[in-house]
């Protein structure tokens, strides 16, 4: 991963961690600071966001200087991998209230903090991408009962890495953040108007009206997370890829924790994709999932990338671990469609308990679906009419298309495998082992005739 790449996520979280560090209720404020400094160094320490620096991920208060009208505060971040190492320093100043007109606010509050980057050797460049502007801005508004309203800036920058040869440009980006003490409720909203990263020997990459939607609550009995991304247009430019641009992006994420249990559901939308002129019409993905174990997760993240041989057996382990909270994959659904039609590939699964046995103690497993799969479904649907206007451009593919989709129609239907009705070619898989249910195109199928037929397709060519 570049250092880009890097610092781009650093300046996020720099920009997060911030909301929760400049915390004022009545005359405490030092403790409180304090106390919300701990809040955000466990969130460092324990968030899965945050797995890739994983050898330092720390928020320090280095200096805290009390006034009678106002405090002066500042705070060091620090994110460090094997390659890497950065630290961010930012700086507080705290108007006490009731009325703390000073910082430009005439209306009662708590106090109102005014923040901003620091100048250090490491974020030098940032300051001079940014033309010596300051980097990062920002205006909290504390107010009685404990709610926090503020907004954040990053300056437009210009940087460019000279490792990877790459430029990265970008116009002002806003940051609207609320948290409701009460009810633990905060809502974070982000707008780019536009981004762009550019190689001039391989690529360019352009985003506009990036925004970002979130709510989240981390109250163990609210606890949820809720977030939206738009984009209205990606236009890519690249050696390798071509011309390629997708309008209307939208990726749709939420989760709801169940003790240590985690439910998900997500949904992502590309409303038009055009590859080197030809409209290839629109994606959309949907999942749900539920009974993932969050930090067994963030365990298997990290071991996974080890090249360690002993983190192999430690990551079965894990896996079996995983695997016996019952994890279950609801739903899982990808459909393509254009002007002629959708074609669509659905998924639900659920592991057997053998399986759990066999990542945990390494029993073998016996060849019967019953030894993997709880439950498992699939359901294909190919439109003919559709995937003909994908290739309506290239003549020599249509044809081919013709011949060879009449030919393995032709050859499934004779063995049972699919379903076709002239437009439409299916495929419908369901297993069920607590239903003792095996369906083939809604049909009954042992699994030895199952077996039999994978064979037949194999031998034919078509597997």
């Amino acid at each position: 991963m570049s250092k880009t790449v890097k610092l781009a996520l650093g300046a996020a979280v720099v920009a997060v961690v911030y909301v929760g560090s400049t915390w004022y209720v009545g005359g405490r404020v030092k403790g409180e600071v304090h106390k919300q400094a701990a809040v955000v160094q466990d969130f460092l320490a324990t968030h899965s966001s945050m797995a890739l620096f994983d050898q330092k991920r720390s928020f320090n208060i280095t200096h805290y200087e009390r006034g009678l009208f106002s405090s002066t505060v500042q705070y060091e971040v620090e994110l460090a991998d094997a390659e890497t190492d950065f630290t961010f320093k930012l700086e507080d100043k705290i108007y006490h209230g009731p009325l703390p007109i000073a910082a430009g606010h005439f209306a009662p509050a708590l106090a109102v903090a005014e923040g901003q980057l620091v100048r250090t050797v490491q974020t030098q460049a940032w300051f001079d991408a940014a033309q010596n502007q300051r980097p990062i801005t920002t205006k909290t508004v504390f107010g009685f009962g404990g709610t926090v309203k503020g907004q954040a800036q990053l300056a437009a920058v210009n940087y460019t890495d000279p490792e990877a040869e790459t430029t990265l440009t970008t116009e002002t980006v806003a940051v609207g953040y609320d948290y409701q003490n009460k009810t633990g409720e905060i809502t974070v909203d982000v707008t780019a108007p536009k981004l762009s990263v550019m190689n001039p020997e391989q690529f360019k990459l352009e985003l506009s009206q990036l925004r970002i939607h979130v709510n989240a609550n981390e109250n163990p009995a609210q606890a949820h997370y809720d977030s939206v991304l738009n984009v209205d247009t990606l236009h890519l430019n690249s050696t390798e890829t071509g011309v390629l641009d997708l309008k209307g992006l939208e990726a749709k994420a939420n989760y709801a924790m169940q003790g240590e249990l985690m439910n998900v559901a997500a949904a992502y939308a590309l409303q038009q994709i055009v590859v080197e002129g030809t409209d290839y019409g629109r994606l959309d993905f949907d999942v749900k999932a539920k009974n993932l174990h969050q930090d067994l997760l963030n365990q298997m993240a990290l071991v996974a990338e080890s090249e360690q041989p002993e983190d192999e057996a430690k990551l079965r382990v894990l896996i079996g671990e995983f695997l016996g909270y019952e994890p279950e994959l609801e739903h899982a659904k990808l459909t393509w469609t254009n002007q002629s039609g959708n074609s669509a590939i659905a998924t639900r699964m659920k592991g057997a308990p053998a399986l759990v046995q066999h990542f945990k103690e390494g029993t073998a497993l016996q060849g019967e679906l019953s030894q993997v799969y709880e439950i498992v479904t699939l359901d294909i649907a190919l439109s003919r009419p559709m995937l003909q206007q994908v290739l309506a451009g290239n003549g020599l593919m249509a044809s081919m298309f013709d011949m060879l989709f009449d030919s393995a129609v032709e050859a499934g239907q004779e063995v049972g495998l699919v379903t076709y009705d002239g437009t439409e070619v299916r495929l419908q898989f369901a297993f069920d082992a607590k239903q003792d249910t095996l369906l083939l195109n809604n049909k009954p199928i042992t699994e030895d005739e199952l077996l039999q037929l994978f064979l037949a397709l194999q031998m034919g060519g078509l597997l």
